[in-house]
């Protein structure tokens, strides 16, 4: 898949570290540099009610490519991960639930959308300035897109996204 190897170069290039669980990501306060990947516009005055403006920014300045392969998937924002996740959930700063783009096949056709969550509480919780919170919504943004595309968090940390 041409736009999947692609992704993959741009996160080489990037060396951005990300922690994670298995489709979801929790990330530990640090300084990421996807938002210069992607040449983010770091302008935006944030506090709470702008969250879901700045997760539209971010998502519009993706490459267009990104937005190309992006077929019959969702992203949402809530306030938080759902309950029945469990107490280690409250942390989540975005979470994938579908199949990503490398396990689907024919049969999946007509199914329901797949969905990005993007969790506003975490990422207002960790305190950033407002270009560190930028750069963590796309950050976050990123790592759920990978593992759309069919990249697992194996992959992300053999490339340098740990």
């Amino acid at each position: 898949m041409q736009n999947r190897e692609a992704f993959v170069r741009g996160l080489e290039k990037t060396r951005v570290k990300i922690t994670g669980g298995r489709a979801a990501f929790v990330s530990p306060r640090r300084r990421g540099c996807a938002a210069d990947f992607f040449g983010l516009f770091r302008e935006l005055v944030m506090d709470e009610n702008e969250f879901q403006l700045a997760v539209q920014r971010v998502m519009d300045r993706l490459p267009g490519w990104v937005h190309d392969a992006m077929e019959h998937i969702e992203i949402r924002v809530e306030d938080e991960a759902p309950g029945e996740l469990g107490p280690e959930a409250e942390d989540l700063l975005g979470l994938y639930e579908g199949t990503p783009l490398t396990e689907r096949s024919v049969e999946d056709f007509g199914e329901l959308p797949d969905i990005i969550y993007i969790f506003r509480k975490p990422h207002l919780e960790m305190d950033l300035s407002r270009d560190e919170l930028l750069d963590e919504i796309a950050t976050t943004l990123v790592h759920e897109i990978a593992h759309y595309l069919g990249i697992d968090d194996d992959h992300l940390e053999e490339i340098g996204w740990d």
